[in-house]
């Protein structure tokens, strides 16, 4: 495809505009001509090196009047792949360094300079492939979304600068710390253009180990805000997943606030006591979602949302908050059949699937050495003691769990559920039962309570309860 004179110089425009905007920091090794600096094309030591970036550069400026205008998109794009390739297989070598401290500390700052001129010309590429089809009308708003993200960039890759601060290489590195997380903000950049823009399909893993560039991308979708709550909790069976806590992150879609109306709803049926903010999300959007990242329905879940349901709305009332996020770290992972296995953290492994909206569809989520105590139950339980069942204000009971219990503790498991929500009790013994437990708090006389104050899974807990409870009466 030729271009006119005009689009041509305007590409030039994009590109320049994507190195100039850079700003480089005092120390900071960015690209001086379109992409590459004069210090590690000379340096014997770094992975990018003279002959390839160089000569990319040189031969840019010898078209710079008609960049590519003697090759066809077809001929442009498949060289941007095999650039892309071989940055792939380069950065594997910089981990690699990096992973068996295989540098000084010079070696560091050169080696993080490389990194980060290596995706510097990589965006660029991309970004002038880009500007080569785009239409007339498309390209100043690319050109305004790429002059946006790079003033933001260094504010975003600051969010990054806990992964490779490093207390093992002693004093902590500005420079080298600065670097790396630019480098990799700027790989993310990459990856979202050539998914948006050039071939999704570029991009996607192959059965086996994956990389650490591959690792990268699933890492910043675990610890984004649509996936981090999946993590929360061990579960082999995706149904014993605990969606108050993915539903506390947020979940990953757009969720309402309560109106005036619906709080005072909310307070007429005993809920108002709040402590983060309140946000809102329908019945449907709650079982569309499960579906989607379990494959399950919502009525299988075995820890649904124990919040409060207006039922005259068809709404959940969540508290949605980020106090139970921290970041985790993608240690190794592998591919096979469609399902990735990925070791996160000290020895974590999650398992899930890619959904075709790139969403992704859990399977579990367990420790190294998984417990039965700790595999399928809430993140946070009572661990006072008295409890039959310390988590049935959280989790669906399972039969086999009741089968075999006498009447009376059949009864006092079910009477447990009401003590935790603070219910006094007209039969004397099991008032007095309860009343030596340091976690009862007695506040509501049997007259005043309504059943509406229990959760979903409170009330499935004292029907289940019950029917076994009735049948051992019998015996």
């Amino acid at each position: 495809m030729i271009r006119k004179r005009y689009f041509a110089l305007l590409t030039m425009f994009v590109c320049c505009v994507i190195f100039v905007g850079c700003g480089a920091k005092e120390g900071s090794t960015l690209p001086q001509d379109l992409g590459t600096s004069a210090e590690s094309s000379q340096s014997g030591d770094g992975l990018v090196q003279g002959g390839e970036t160089a000569q990319a550069a040189e031969s840019e400026n010898d078209t710079e009047a008609e960049p590519n205008e003697d090759k066809d998109l077809d001929t442009i794009k498949n060289e941007l792949v095999q650039e892309i390739t071989l940055a792939m297989t380069k950065q594997e070598e910089i981990y690699t360094t990096f992973d068996k401290r295989m540098a000084d500390q010079n070696g560091k700052d050169r080696l993080s300079s490389d990194e980060l001129e290596l995706w510097d010309t990589v965006l660029r590429d991309t970004c002038s492939y880009i500007t080569e089809y785009l239409s007339e009308d498309e390209l100043p708003a690319f050109t305004a979304e790429q002059a946006e993200w790079l003033d933001h960039r260094e504010d975003e890759a600051y969010f990054y600068d806990w992964y490779y601060e490093d207390e093992e290489y002693g004093e902590e590195d500005d420079f080298m710390v600065s670097n790396r997380s630019k480098a990799r903000i700027t790989r993310e950049r990459v990856r979202d253009l050539i998914e948006r823009y050039v071939d999704e399909k570029i991009l996607e893993p192959k059965d086996g180990e994956l990389s650490h560039f591959e690792l990268e991308a699933i890492e910043d979708k675990l610890n984004g805000i649509g996936c981090y709550g999946f993590l929360l909790n061990y579960y082999d069976d995706p149904r014993y997943i605990e969606w108050l806590q993915v539903f506390y992150n947020g979940a990953g879609f757009d969720q309402g606030y309560p109106s005036e109306e619906m709080l005072q709803a909310c307070k007429a049926h005993g809920y108002d006591d709040f402590f983060t903010d309140i946000v809102t999300v329908s019945a449907e959007d709650v079982e569309n979602y499960v579906k989607l990242t379990t494959g399950y329905d919502y009525s299988e879940m075995y820890m649904p949302l124990v919040t409060f349901y207006l039922e005259e709305y068809d709404m959940y009332i969540l508290q949605h908050g980020d106090t139970n996020r921290t970041k985790v770290k993608a240690v190794s992972g592998n591919l096979a059949d469609g399902i990735y296995s990925i070791v996160y953290g000290e020895s974590d492994c999650v398992k899930f699937a890619a959904n075709a909206d790139g969403t992704l569809r859990f399977v579990s989520n367990l420790p190294e050495q998984p417990s039965s105590e700790h595999i399928n139950k809430p993140r946070f339980i009572f661990e006072e003691e008295g409890f039959v069942f310390n988590d049935s204000d959280l989790r669906k009971l399972k039969e086999d769990e009741l089968k075999g219990l006498s009447a009376e503790e059949l009864r006092t498991a079910r009477n447990e559920i009401y003590a935790r929500c603070g219910r006094k009790f007209s039969d004397k013994a099991i008032q007095e039962y309860f009343d030596k437990l340091d976690w009862y708090y007695p506040s509501i006389e049997p007259e005043d309570f309504d059943e509406s104050m229990l959760n979903i899974v409170e009330k499935y807990n004292v029907n289940l309860i019950s029917k076994y409870e009735e049948s051992a009466n019998k015996r």
